[in-house]
């Protein structure tokens, strides 16, 4: 019987062993190695949806204010041109809520930048390099949907193909009164796959 018990504890040790191993191994080569900066200048943006006031007795609500215009990087070989979509939703309390304080505008949403002259069949597809998108939120202390003002918030890029390779990143989405500014991501690139 201790025969055949032996000879189990054995294998079951060389496979955790292998199996340690191999996890150290494919998590090695899933890092990050490579840091890039890509900014693009957003010009011609116009709001070609206002949004629309919902009522709720918390607060103000504004959904589906959107933006369009153009996009050209200043650095970076992600979409050197393209356009530049946002789409956002703001909501100011009229007392505070948790974290969530009265006289401030809390703006969550999306941002997509569409290479120019894309293949539409291609945009189709889930993983494209030819769009980038991620999400926007932002504390203000006025409603961005009025138009005043310069705000600025945190852009997110989650995991995407950007440039021909896996990329996450964060950085800042800039506007002006004239609704012109500045998205920048910080990227983490993965290496490229041989």
């Amino acid at each position: 019987m201790r025969k055949k018990t032996i000879p189990m504890i054995i294998v079951a040790f060389v496979l955790l062993v292998s199996v340690t191993l191999l996890v150290t191994t494919v998590g090695a080569k899933k890092s990050f190695t490579d840091q890039d900066m890509v900014i693009w200048e957003l010009s011609k943006v116009e709001i070609v949806d206002p949004g629309t006031p919902v009522e709720i007795a918390e607060g103000d609500w504004v959904r589906g204010y959107t933006l369009e215009g153009k996009a050209k990087a200043k650095g970076g070989n992600v979409i050197p041109e393209g356009y530049f979509r946002l789409e956002i939703d703001s909501f100011a309390p009229y007392e505070d809520m948790g974290v969530q304080k009265a006289g401030w505008w809390y703006v969550t949403g999306s941002w997509t930048i569409t290479k120019k002259n894309a293949d539409p069949e291609m945009l189709k597809t889930k993983h494209n390099p030819g769009i980038v998108e991620g999400t926007f939120i932002g504390q203000l202390s006025f409603d961005p949907t009025n138009g005043a003002g310069n705000w600025t918030g945190k852009a997110v890029l989650p995991m995407a193909l950007a440039a021909g390779n896996w990329s996450k990143g964060e950085g800042t989405l800039t506007l002006g009164e004239n609704l012109e500014g500045d998205l920048f991501l910080s990227l983490e690139r993965w290496p490229e796959v041989k």
